[in-house]
């Protein structure tokens, strides 16, 4: 708290935020923009988050997450601010698709386009594999969600990814469908520390957070 004083002014420093990198590309600029317009004083940095873990929010390194979270931690302060749901994804016109019922067989044989084994959502994305009974042969691992697209669309295999549109992503040479599973439904966090100190700049992104709960 004195460190913000001495950095100058009620609104005057630095927020730090920690987002994983879907969130940071499809939720933080128009949310970003209204903290903009309230206080254009206020200096954001954002850092690209591979996993849920709440560390660095723990160890005051950021002041908020965005971010799915498996759980919440009875240390950690949230709202929610969106939700993301699993489509399955293939290229345009692919035999799997022309159905309205998904043919799985025809994707068996298919190459998977997928998370890293460092990303958050690759034990998710296997998860779900198993319970499609899809155990791919073949695969290509990527570090993004905007990669993976890009690669489905150029008819390099199919995927299971995360979509804040409840419509499913978007492409010309692409086509999704909701992947019905257990759970396909996931909340995305704005999550603080419960014992942070007063923090106008943490109130006013609060303030001006995504209503999407």
């Amino acid at each position: 708290e004195v460190l913000r004083r001495l950095a100058g002014g009620e609104y005057g420093g630095e927020l730090h935020i920690d987002a994983q990198g879907i969130f940071i590309r499809r939720v933080l600029p128009s949310w970003l923009a209204r903290l903009r317009r309230r206080h254009a004083e206020i200096r954001v940095h954002l850092h690209e988050m591979k996993s849920h873990s709440v560390e660095r929010l723990r160890r005051g390194e950021a002041d908020l997450v965005v971010a799915w979270l498996p759980e919440l931690p009875s240390d950690i302060a949230a709202q929610q601010i969106a939700t993301v749901r699993a489509f399955l994804v293939a290229p345009s016109g692919h035999a799997a698709m022309r159905r309205k019922k998904t043919d799985f067989g025809a994707l068996r044989e298919e190459t998977f386009i997928g998370f890293g084994p460092q990303h958050f959502a690759h034990p998710m994305q296997r998860s779900a594999l198993r319970e499609l009974a899809l155990e791919p042969e073949h695969s290509i691992s990527v570090d993004d969600n905007e990669t993976i697209l890009g690669y489905v669309e150029a008819g390099l295999g199919y995927s299971l990814v995360p979509s804040l549109d409840p419509n499913g992503p978007k492409g010309r040479r692409l086509i999704a469908r909701p992947a019905k599973l257990r759970t396909s439904e996931f909340p995305v966090y704005a999550a603080w520390r419960r014992d942070a100190g007063e923090n106008p700049l943490l109130d006013a992104a609060i303030e001006t957070a995504p209503q999407g709960a």
